[in-house]
């Protein structure tokens, strides 16, 4: 299977490539849907042909003109109608010629109607743009095309050598009704097909979705904790930046107390032992001289040094509990 698949694509590829340079795609697009439309003209043929020889309808072929003047033009844009309108027209005077040679002679007619239909729909896998894209197209075409072929190939030995008997015997109809009914299967299960592929490709289209997205929230969380990690680090180092600061301004503070508590311990000590010492002299001249001391001053000159010894001593107190 993977062999065959293999020589068609390889085989549409080189006709893609081929016809290229001389087709747009659009034209080849085209091409494609007037091939389905030969397909269709074929499924109407041998309908035709059925009530021709069931019926013993001689001009019955005579549908095919109006039919294929219409099917052109169906699921065609107003720019194609005209090409559609051409398209349909060069049908109709290809199968009233058939039709007259056919009448003329039966085997050369059926030959050069069902030779122009087989080359026509044999084309569209050749022409047929990218198939492997639309899978159930190609496989549609190239089923169609088989059978229409052996279905197509065959007939005008039937008509030439067991059309007596088998219109005799109404066997013919049935071999009719046969190979339209194993096409119309090939059609269904290509379609079958086609609504697989397209549910396949459905859910694998939203597979890709939801990859896509855990993927895009995957990328989300990513930076999102690559940010967190940037500013968590930006945090420890200003942190660590503020304790050293903090550090210095506390060790700056500690000296500076320190300092102060040297000036306080020896600097103020030296004059508040003056302030001591000349209160005692003052005290003793009091004593001894019999002039008159105000009292009053040397009440306050005590009081002043011993208000002052106390605050030195907090101080100092104060100052060992915060080196401790």
């Amino acid at each position: 299977m993977g062999f065959v698949r293999k020589v068609f694509e390889d085989i549409s590829n080189l006709g893609v490539e081929r016809a290229m340079p001389l087709f747009e795609k659009r034209q080849l697009r085209l091409l494609n849907q007037l091939s389905v439309m030969v397909l269709v003209f074929a499924a109407i043929d041998a309908i035709v042909n059925v009530l021709r020889f069931r019926f013993n309808l001689i001009y019955g072929d005579l549908l095919l003109i109006p039919i294929m003047a219409i099917l052109p033009l169906l699921n065609a844009r107003r720019k194609a109608l005209v090409s559609r309108f051409l398209f349909g027209l060069v049908i109709q005077i290809a199968i009233g010629m058939s039709l007259l040679l056919e009448w003329e002679s039966i085997t050369l007619g059926i030959y050069l109607q069902h030779l122009l239909m087989i080359l026509m729909a044999s084309a569209a896998p050749i022409l047929f743009v990218n198939p492997w894209n639309e899978k159930w197209e190609f496989w549609l075409m190239f089923s169609t095309h088989v059978l229409l072929l052996v279905f197509v190939g065959g007939l005008p030995y039937f008509n030439s050598y067991f059309r007596p008997v088998l219109v005799a015997g109404h066997d013919f109809d049935l071999i009719m009704m046969g190979a339209f009914f194993i096409w119309v299967c090939l059609i269904a299960l290509s379609w079958f097909y086609k609504n697989g592929y397209l549910t396949y490709n459905e859910k694998m289209e939203e597979y890709r979705q939801a990859a896509d997205m855990s993927q895009q929230q995957i990328d989300e969380l990513s930076q999102r904790n690559g940010q967190l990690e940037r500013e968590i680090r930006k945090h420890h180092s200003q942190l660590y930046q503020s304790i050293a600061e903090r550090t210095r301004v506390l060790e700056a503070d500690n000296q500076r107390l320190r300092e102060y508590a040297l000036v306080n311990a020896h600097l103020v000590r030296a004059p508040l032992a003056r302030i001591k010492g000349l209160s005692q002299l003052l005290e003793m001249e009091e004593n001894q001289e019999s002039g008159p001391v105000d009292g009053e001053v040397l009440h306050r000159l005590r009081e002043s040094t011993l208000e002052l010894e106390n605050m030195i001593r907090r101080i100092q107190q104060s100052m060992g509990e915060q080196q401790d």
